[in-house]
């Protein structure tokens, strides 16, 4: 759990600084450098997942059982965006290689899916020690 409580400092971190400056992403190339800037409710956003972020952390750190429920809500939620930005990608695709890669995604996505399941089963006891 501390790599997962590390993970959500560094996010709720990025999102703080991002809301400040308002940077959201910075691209790089030999000849030039772009930086894409939020606009108000862009900043507002970052600041909602910075507060999201850091409120995770302080749940596992203080091991709510609610967190644990609400972990279930997250890894749910994450399958369900990871599927449908890369099915509405792939099936834009023409002939037999929107099927291929399709279902590659699938699979993939299910894989991770379900190691995501097992190992979220297997910390329940994290938040009832």
């Amino acid at each position: 759990m501390s790599l997962l409580k590390a993970l959500f400092i560094l996010l709720s971190v990025m999102g703080i600084l991002s809301g400040i400056t308002g940077i959201a992403s910075i691209q790089m190339s030999s000849t030039e450098t772009l930086v894409t800037r939020h606009d108000l409710w862009g900043r507002i956003v970052a600041i909602a997942f910075a507060a999201f972020f850091a409120g995770a952390w302080y749940g596992l750190h203080k091991r709510f059982i609610t967190v644990w429920r609400i972990g279930w809500a997250v890894i749910i939620l994450f399958f369900a965006e990871f599927l449908y930005s890369s099915l509405s990608w792939s099936l834009t695709l023409a002939g037999s290689e929107r099927w291929l890669v399709s279902t590659g995604l699938v699979v993939i996505g299910l894989g991770f899916g379900v190691w995501a399941v097992l190992w979220w089963k297997q910390h329940r006891s994290y938040f009832y020690a």
